[in-house]
């Protein structure tokens, strides 16, 4: 919950998550922005060959979490009503996945304290919120590419995308070209190893 002591921002809230992850010391966590963070979230986060996706928002209330709707179709309807389509595409597209690999992470003010909540961003009887393995989490891209809005910021350039190897507290680097071709353009991809073996520099 938000606390009108405090004042913070959606960046304090990624801020803080990416100095958690190098505490933990064992994630490549992936920022997006533009076209990429529409189509996708705000980051892509890696734990060996598992993957799951993190929307971070100012806080946790409907105000904050509603900014997602315009994310899906026209905007009109809550981003909540679309999970129904995605089950749906996985049917229709007869590909599986086992849970649903993307998180809500907001800002609180918790006993006196700044503090992260994560949940889930999809609210399902049908399936946990967990990450997946490389096949998996991209059949799950592919159904929500298909009910994401397009991006009015334009498309994505070339170079190489930057994440933060939390491990060893590096920079590692990913082709952007072939990164969008897995996620945006459906072309089957080695996303896991690759991102896993991606070079330092």
């Amino acid at each position: 919950m938000s606390d009108p002591r405090y004042k913070w921002w959606e960046k304090t809230v990624e801020y803080l998550y990416l100095t958690r992850q190098i505490e933990k010391g064992f994630k490549l966590v992936i920022p997006f922005a533009g076209p990429f963070e529409r189509s996708t979230g705000d980051a892509l986060v890696v734990e060996g060959d598992q993957f799951e996706i993190v929307e971070f928002k100012h806080d946790s209330t409907r105000s904050c979490l509603s900014t997602e709707d315009g994310k899906f179709g026209n905007g009109d309807f809550p981003f909540e009503d679309y999970l129904d389509v995605i089950l749906t595409t996985k049917h229709q597209l007869a590909v599986t996945f086992g849970a649903l690999p993307h998180w809500f992470v907001c800002g609180a003010s918790m006993e006196g304290k700044f503090a992260l909540e994560q949940f889930p961003y999809w609210v399902s009887d049908e399936y946990e919120t967990g990450p997946l393995e490389e096949d998996e989490f991209y059949n799950y891209l592919t159904c929500l590419a298909a009910v994401r809005a397009e991006s009015q910021q334009g498309q994505v350039s070339g170079g190489l995308v930057l994440g933060i190897n939390t491990s060893d507290r590096t920079i590692s680097a990913q082709p952007l070209d072939e990164l969008v071709w897995a996620i945006q353009n459906g072309i089957r991809f080695q996303i896991g190893k690759r991102l896993s073996t991606a070079r330092t520099i």
